[in-house]
């Protein structure tokens, strides 16, 4: 059985493909559409020109709202919100950081922490955070193996015996939804 498309997600969809093309003039902006925990609101994040934007999704009609906006990193390999929706990670693997906000989804305004951002000495890609919001995982494709951090407050803290090995070149790390298993893929 097919399942049906709605017409909010084609507008998504439409809304993703616009956002990409007409980022900024510095390139196209990257956009990563992260449902929120809030209920009833949605956001897409962008990176484009050392800043990360921050767009409100009109679940109505998938219009996107102005963007809130932050001064991030040049260029990012992914960006990741929270399961609890109170923190934005974007990695950043040409510097070899992740830069953390705070995030206000009433508004999706976005505060850098204190320490952010964050060197961790790799170069992050897909980076996975577990249900709880207790653990970041960074694939660091340089080096075969994913840095674990504890994130529980917010900062990254990495976690005894991180980075663990993994096969060669490490690329995208998901979560299993129980918690208890990290999958790490190879590029």
């Amino acid at each position: 059985m097919r399942e049906k498309l709605s017409l909010n997600s084609v507008r998504l969809c439409i809304s993703l493909a616009l956002l990409s093309l007409l980022g900024g003039c510095g390139g196209p902006a990257k956009p990563f559409h992260i449902p929120s925990p809030t209920a009833g609101l949605e956001f897409l994040f962008a990176t484009s020109d050392n800043q990360v934007l921050a767009y409100s999704i009109d679940l109505n009609t998938g219009a996107l709202g102005q963007p809130a906006v932050a001064t991030g990193p040049a260029s990012a390999s992914s960006v990741l919100l929270n399961p609890a929706g109170t923190f934005l990670y974007v990695a950043d693997p040409f510097n070899q950081a992740m830069d953390v906000f705070s995030f206000n989804a009433a508004n999706g305004s976005m505060t850098a922490i204190n320490g952010s951002p964050f060197s961790i000495q790799a170069e992050p890609l897909g980076i996975a955070i577990d249900p709880t919001s207790k653990f970041l995982y960074a694939p660091q494709q340089a080096s075969p193996g994913v840095n674990a951090f504890n994130i529980s407050t917010g900062a990254l803290s990495a976690v005894a015996g991180s980075p663990f090995l993994t096969g060669a070149g490490p690329a995208k790390a998901i979560v299993a939804p129980s918690g208890s298993f990290l999958y790490v893929s190879d590029s």
